[in-house]
């Protein structure tokens, strides 16, 4: 397998015309949607262990899950019991008329827009 260099290609036309995007994702890290406010300061992480034991992105809590003193561990363990990630699916896959619209206010960060198409719709998507 040989390097490629991305800057030797040129982009696509619809990326080079690009402002601005969003990009929405979820999986199974959706059903609990928990990730730990990251750790900051001088020497937030001494080893790769609590690296990944306080990882602060819900994409990684299947992972961080697993790290019973960690977070996401006391969260998982609070709310889930034992059961274990995969228990997830047949959530996630019952989750077919999900109400995107009402997503952005209930964040605990509250968005300032009430929904994804005003918030489009302002940043000029």
């Amino acid at each position: 397998m040989s390097a490629v260099n991305i800057h030797r290609h040129q982009a696509p036309a619809w990326f080079e015309a690009a402002d601005f995007g969003i990009f929405i994702h979820w999986g199974l890290y959706s059903v609990p949607a928990f990730a730990p406010a990251p750790v900051t300061g001088p020497g937030k992480h001494p080893t790769l262990y609590e690296q990944f034991k306080h990882q602060p992105y819900a994409e990684w809590y299947g992972n961080s899950m697993l790290f019973p003193t960690g977070p996401t561990g006391q969260y998982h363990r609070a709310h889930y019991g034992n059961a274990p990630y995969s228990d997830f699916a047949a959530t996630f896959r019952e989750a077919r008329n999900v109400d995107v619209e009402a997503w952005p206010m209930r964040s605990p960060r509250r968005m300032p827009s009430t929904s994804w198409s005003s918030l489009s719709t302002t940043t000029g998507l």
